[in-house]
């Protein structure tokens, strides 16, 4: 409730002749209310007196209304006019709880909603939903709660761990930690419930990998730990740690991508480095060197926007809209079509352009177009390209239909899922794990709506 308090001094009227008439007006008191309310005005209210005195008159209005006093006589007229506004209060309702943040791994899906609540759903056997169990039988078909840690901001699910910050930009993992990837100070044990990492330094992002995990920093450098023998950590040597060690070159890092065995980073100014295992040319070398152990630098592409490791191949989007991808080809993930079985050098997805955002999973690829509808592309078996069921693979970027309006593409090992503007989450592919969420464990061959 808002009030508005006029006090007003009357003037003085002095007439000669009698019944000559004075009067003053009482103005309103409108607008907003500042407390999210407003003002509703009732209609005006006046006095009129007539007298050969002293008149005090004092008027008590519940509205944002005009008052008016008529002074009649040769009179000394003092008075207050209190105004009080009467008020609508602010009912409009919180918006409900929306989902805010996607992410895909292994078989295993993940989510932040509006409210600070993080979900998980999918395979456990590792203890990657975080909810304090673990073991295949408690794999879940539906979305739970995330047992513990703070309130995130950002998640990404790896192999069979996940990782994700808070709002203090600090790192907590859980899941599987057979290599430290999941808890630097114990390790080699699984983590059922998030566990907060002794990090000495505050996080922006997190990528988790196979068996390892990178650490976007607040000095947007990037530090990596876990398994190394493939050179994911990017330190200079094919090497594990259990203590986060520092990716040697790079700088003024604006988004980080890990798959199973390499790591991909994408600067400020579009430039894009990988290195770690290159077996099938995924980190994009002009030579086809089996390990990389320091950042190399992407060539023959434009300033990219956005990065995507998958099993064995890495995909980037051209700011002018291309989707450039590299590594292996068996199932046409690269979307150039058959040709060869893999490529070191950069390959332009055929037919798609104003593509914003790109994701790889372990045999397909996706990526978003500027209107907000899902492409897919790569292998189908288990309607992870999100075609109809029949042809396993799609040489080439083709439409999914059935959900538009996306903002993130995420992709698992089979499995496809999208984020909506509104916050919807919608899942297709193989649903063998409870990976969809949809409640059941079928293959979709379109997508579903999970929450």
């Amino acid at each position: 409730m808002s009030k508005a308090i006029r006090v007003r001094l009357l003037l003085v009227a002095l007439c000669t002749l009698a019944g000559c008439p004075q009067s003053v007006p009482d103005e309103a008191v409108f607008g907003p209310l500042g407390d999210g309310s407003v003002a509703v005005d009732g209609g005006a209210v006046a006095d009129t007196v007539t007298d050969t005195g002293t008149v005090t008159v004092t008027d008590t209005v519940t509205d944002s209304a005009t008052v008016t006093d008529t002074v009649t006589g040769t009179d000394t007229v003092t008075g207050t006019d209190t105004v009080t506004d009467a008020t609508v209060p602010d009912t409009k309702p919180d918006p409900p709880p929306h989902i805010t943040y996607l992410t895909a791994g292994g078989y295993t899906t993940c989510a932040i909603r509006s409210d600070g609540k993080t979900f998980c759903w999918g395979n456990n056997s590792k203890g990657q939903l975080g909810n304090g169990k673990g073991g295949s039988a408690k794999t879940s078909h539906l979305p739970v709660i995330v047992d513990g840690g703070g309130v995130f901001t950002s998640v990404d699910c790896g192999n069979e761990h996940c990782c994700a910050v808070d709002e203090a930009a600090k790192v907590w993992c859980w899941g599987d930690n057979s290599q430290g990837q999941a808890d630097l100070e114990e390790g080699f044990k699984k983590q059922l419930k998030p566990k907060l990492l002794a990090l000495s330094f505050k996080t922006k992002a997190i990528a988790a990998g196979g068996l390892h995990t990178c650490a976007l920093t607040e000095s947007d450098t990037v530090k990596c730990w876990g398994l190394g023998n493939s050179g994911q950590l990017g330190q200079g040597e094919e090497k594990s740690s259990k203590t986060a060690v520092d990716v040697v070159w790079i700088k003024d890092v604006a988004q980080i991508d890990a798959a199973f065995y390499s790591t991909c980073a994408r600067t400020k100014t579009g430039e894009m480095w990988c290195w770690g295992y290159n077996g099938h040319g995924e980190i994009g070398t002009e030579t086809w060197q089996k390990f990389i152990s320091t950042p190399n630098k992407i060539a023959g592409v434009g300033a990219i926007g956005a990065v995507a490791c998958g099993q064995q191949h890495s995909c980037g989007t051209e700011k002018g809209g291309k989707v450039w991808c590299w590594g292996r080809n068996e199932f046409h993930q690269l979307g150039k079509g058959s040709g060869n079985y893999q490529y070191h050098k950069p390959q332009v997805a055929v037919g798609l352009t104003d593509a914003v955002y790109v994701a790889a999973g372990d045999h397909h690829t996706c990526a978003i177009h500027s209107s907000g509808m899902p492409w897919c592309w790569g292998r189908n078996t288990y309607g992870a390209a999100g075609q109809p069921k029949g042809p396993t693979l799609f040489d080439y970027p083709t439409a999914v239909t059935g959900v538009t309006d996306l903002k993130v593409i995420v992709a698992g090992t089979s499995h496809t899922c999208g984020l909506t503007k509104p916050g919807e989450v919608w899942c297709w592919g193989k649903g063998s794990h409870g990976q969809l969420g949809n409640g059941n464990k079928v293959d979709q061959f379109a997508p579903v709506k999970v929450m």
